[in-house]
């Protein structure tokens, strides 16, 4: 009886002066940051509940379970985590950083106190209210601390983390945490988030500008909708740059998740606009294959609703990809038929497209979606200028097509116009010879009509004399006529004695 009461008394006792045996104080000299940035991903202590004693430095967390800190689910969607708890680490600062200044990086999307020995140090939202609030790529100031054993304790809540996670499949609950020296990686730090803001910004207003400038070219033509096809396809794509700029900068967590999530499900228009794109490009026309794509998208849309994450997801993946292999078989059908600039579009077309797939290949074998450059030398610059230039691969040789065709648009007018202006020429030259023709026979015509005018003059002077000898001739004839004849007065009176 004895020993047994003796044996509870002994685990007690280590159970509440010794650390767990998982917790082993995680030592950071200056040779830790090899990096800029120094994760805290080993094991942390947590303990659900609200306890301000819990931030103190020599509370006893030795009997607390252990997890990381962003609080993955296991397969069956379970986690340690219940809604509120304290998280604790423990890390022993080497005499090399003794009282060198340090600061911290943090992701997270929930609310958060920040403890360092006890002492709060910084607040990321409200706790208490459930306020959250998140710094991506910010840095936050560590006070001086001297050489020796330190806890970092932070009181984190996220209590509506399953409704995010049965929404987000791949959502993860918890924080992560990075140490970072000041005055190596501040600079740096903000010099590649304001690099990489500006640059997917920049891409975006570019790409905007593009298709407003693209929609106005079609409303001014309307016969040429290669201007609002193409017009439509830049605008989608400049949404995929400004909207990840904009979540970027949200300080809402839950804002920044739901707007990167639902630009997921934007692809779908956006690839479906390269097919119609390259098809009426190549074929002057929208293709069977078009229509089904742009039928297949509700579909696609819906899925978010009636599936889970993870099938709604692989649904969306699976339209992307036979949009991707549509794309290709398009421009390898205009290749072979040689139609007229497949063979500048298909060079931009298969760099994207190639682009595209190395993105999904890395994302499948679990390195991301994103490649991180750390930009230290010029092979990462150039690997930054590559990813650019696919990202713009099919712009630029759109581009190029639409200024070629524009080129040889000009060459034509200029010929039509040469010909135009050949034909108006000799047009000309022919109504003055005709006009001239006309005036010779009007002056001709005016002669014959003086001409005839005056034979006829003469005519009629020479009737009218005529006339007159004969109407004179007559007139002497019956002078002599009633000369001869006898008088009326005898004639009626030998007449009336033969009665």
């Amino acid at each position: 009886m004895r020993r047994k009461i003796l044996f509870l008394f002994t685990s007690v006792v280590l159970c509440t002066f010794l650390p767990a045996q998982n917790q082993k104080p995680f030592v950071i000299s200056d040779s830790s940051f090899k990096k800029e940035l120094l994760p805290l991903d080993e094991l942390w202590l947590i303990k659900n509940g609200d306890d301000k004693t819990w931030a103190q430095k020599d509370f006893q967390d030795a009997y607390w379970d252990t997890c990381y800190s962003s609080l993955d689910f296991d397969e069956k969607g379970e986690t340690i985590f219940k809604g509120r708890a304290w998280l604790r680490f423990h890390f022993v600062l080497d005499t090399s950083l003794s009282n060198v200044p340090l600061s911290f990086m943090i992701d997270n999307p929930g609310a958060a106190e920040i403890y360092v020995d006890g002492r709060l140090i910084h607040s990321l939202g409200n706790v208490d209210a459930e306020k959250k609030f998140s710094l991506r790529a910010i840095p936050l100031s560590l006070p001086l601390m001297y050489s020796g054993k330190h806890v970092l304790a932070v009181r984190y809540s996220n209590k509506n983390f399953r409704e995010l996670y049965e929404d987000y499949f791949d959502f993860s609950p918890g924080f992560t945490i990075y140490f970072a020296k000041e005055s190596q990686a501040l600079e740096s730090l903000n010099y590649k988030s304001h690099l990489s803001y500006s640059i997917t910004l920049s891409l975006g207003i570019f790409f905007i500008t593009l298709s407003f400038l693209h929609f106005l070219l079609y409303l001014f033509y309307r016969k040429q909708k290669t201007n609002l096809y193409y017009s439509a396809f830049v605008f989608l794509l400049s949404g995929i740059f400004i909207i990840p700029s904009i979540a970027s900068h949200v300080n809402n967590p839950e804002t920044s998740l739901k707007m990167g999530y639902d630009l997921f499900y934007c692809l779908p228009f956006f690839f479906c606009s390269l097919v119609a794109m390259l098809y009426y490009l190549l074929f002057t026309k929208l293709g069977k294959v078009v229509w089904w794509m742009l039928a297949a998208i509700p579909f696609v849309l819906l899925s978010k609703y009636f599936f889970s994450f993870r099938v709604s997801g692989l649904i969306s993946f699976g339209y992307i990809f036979s949009c991707v292999v549509a794309s290709l078989s398009i421009v390898i059908s205009g290749l072979k038929q040689k139609k007229e600039g497949a063979g500048i579009i298909g060079a931009g077309s298969l760099f994207f497209l190639l682009f595209l797939l190395v993105i999904i290949i890395r994302n499948m074998l679990g390195y991301g979606t994103f490649i991180a450059l750390d930009l230290k030398s010029t092979g990462e610059y150039f690997i930054l200028i590559l990813m650019i230039l696919a990202v713009m691969s099919i712009p630029l040789s759109m581009s190029v097509y639409l200024a070629r065709d524009f080129a040889k648009t000009n060459r034509r007018l200029e010929s039509k116009l040469q010909e135009v202006e050949e034909l108006s020429e000799k047009n000309l030259q022919q109504e003055k010879e005709k006009q001239k023709y006309l005036e010779s026979q009007k002056e001709l015509l005016e002669q014959q009509v003086a001409e005839r005018t005056s034979e006829i003059m003469h005519q009629k002077i020479e009737l009218e004399t005529k006339n007159k000898e004969v109407t004179d001739s007559i007139r002497y004839a019956s002078r002599i006529q009633r000369a001869l004849l006898p008088m009326e007065k005898y004639i009626e009176k030998v007449l009336k004695k033969r009665k």
